[in-house]
């Protein structure tokens, strides 16, 4: 009985992705679970993916912001001119520097099915321990 309650112990467990045992590995999803055996695992891969529409978004607010300026406010030269510029030329530098990516963990299955688990970069320790710790205990093949 003891050698069946050690195969079920919780090698790590995370509240967010799931929990990896020693035989299975259970991905959560809001609500819903997805069992996983570990032995039906063929690969798992790590996905890293920039987002560049908060940088096209701050370079078209930047940019309009400066045209607006230069174009209506150019007569009017007082501190609310000097302010929006500013402003401007801060959006448009952060624009540039700005980075925000994406993680994509994909384990695929020996039957061709295909595990997927989402997040952004805030949970990006999170998920590259889980991603070290179902490759430790996938066989080698």
């Amino acid at each position: 009985m003891t050698a069946l309650e050690t195969k079920n112990d919780i090698i790590y467990f995370d509240k967010k992705f799931g929990y990896i045992t020693d035989n299975q590995l259970i991905i959560t999803k809001g609500a819903s679970k997805n069992k996983v055996y570990i032995d039906s695992i063929k690969r798992v891969n790590l996905f890293k993916s920039r987002v560049f529409l908060s940088n096209l978004v701050c370079f078209l607010a930047s940019s309009s912001l400066l045209l607006y300026v230069y174009f209506y406010l150019k007569s009017n030269k007082n501190i609310f001119f000097y302010g929006l510029i500013a402003i401007g030329l801060l959006l448009l530098v952060y624009s540039f520097i700005h980075k925000f990516y994406i993680y994509r963990l994909v384990i695929k299955e020996n039957n061709d099915a295909v595990v997927e688990i989402k997040t952004t970069q805030i949970n990006r320790d999170q998920i590259k321990d889980f991603y070290k710790t179902i490759l430790k205990k996938i066989p080698k093949t």
